[in-house]
């Protein structure tokens, strides 16, 4: 591998290995409807989770989707639940002058 040395003096090693790469962040829209009841029990827990100060660890779904909910939004969305492998923002108003279909 190639040295090469900067006008202060400190060693610089040429060429990069790289050792992995892959996928680091996807964000993705979708518009539908929530299973029902589910929006009711995520505001709930919200509250819960401001009054407390403190994450409130919710479960849901059949695949049982275990993620903090944290006790306020991110950006426009209301409601902000993440876990290690995944982050759920909910109830983003349409964007303006669109009607949701």
């Amino acid at each position: 591998m190639p040295e090469f040395r900067r006008p202060s003096g400190y060693l610089v090693m040429g060429g990069l290995k790289v050792l992995s790469s892959g996928l680091d962040t996807l964000h993705f829209s979708v518009r539908g409807e929530l299973q029902e009841g589910l929006l009711v029990f995520l505001e709930a827990q919200k509250r819960e989770a401001q009054t407390s100060k403190e994450l409130q660890v919710v479960t849901w779904g059949e695949q049982s989707l275990s993620v903090a909910l944290r006790p306020h939004g991110w950006r426009s969305y209301p409601l902000w639940a993440s876990s290690p492998n995944i982050e759920v923002a909910i109830g983003a108003p349409s964007p303006s002058g669109q009607e949701r279909q």
